[in-house]
């Protein structure tokens, strides 16, 4: 896949695509001469070119709260406009160069988090069969939570590699004595059962 983010973008479409880039922790474009500039330096000097320049700020910070506020009040003016759309641009860019950085496909990186650990549904349970689970029993018994097989309906537990029969079925009591997950639950993150 062809990444969009470039630092020295060549022909029009990547130049278009990163025409405006963060640097130094703010937004920069090119402006009119393909000079770098400070998106509020150039913004500043449109608003000065149009006879509204009567900003009492000191730091690019105050301009910046300035300029957003323009934004919220005046949407009739292009350059507050310009403003925010090129705002909005940055921080978007700045988010997907993060990505692209890595040199992973977004299918390579979901492949590297882990699916969510809520409790199986009995659907997915089904498909777990022969594969090991983590069974939570949610009633009290001499049988402790622990990791299962899933085969033929029964779950069979392994306690410090001793084999249990946890008299567990995927029908039979899930969800209100067991439930199955595909890891075990963080201490303090997930209660068994809540996401069912």
């Amino acid at each position: 896949m062809k990444r969009l983010t470039a630092d020295a973008p060549t022909g029009n479409f990547e130049t278009m695509l990163n025409f405006v880039h963060g640097k130094d922790g703010w937004a920069h474009i090119y402006d009119e001469d393909g000079k770098e500039t400070n998106l509020i330096t150039w913004t500043l000097n449109q608003c000065h070119d149009r006879g509204c320049d009567d900003f009492q700020c000191r730091t690019l910070e105050e301009y910046d709260e300035e300029l957003s506020s323009c934004m919220m009040d005046h949407m009739s003016c292009p350059i507050a406009m310009a403003y925010c759309f090129a705002s909005q641009a940055v921080h978007l860019r700045s988010r997907l160069k993060m990505y692209e950085d890595t040199g992973l496909t977004p299918e390579e990186i979901k492949k590297l988090i882990p699916p969510p650990n809520a409790p199986l549904t009995l659907e997915e349970l089904r498909e777990m069969d022969g594969e090991p689970v983590w069974c939570e029993i949610l009633i009290k018994s001499a049988k402790p939570s622990c990791y299962a097989i899933i085969h033929d309906g029964v779950a069979t537990g392994f306690v410090k590699g001793k084999r249990i029969s946890l008299g567990c079925d995927k029908i039979g009591g899930y969800g209100l004595a067991w439930f199955a997950y595909r890891r075990r639950p963080e201490e303090g993150t997930e209660d068994a059962g809540s996401q069912m």
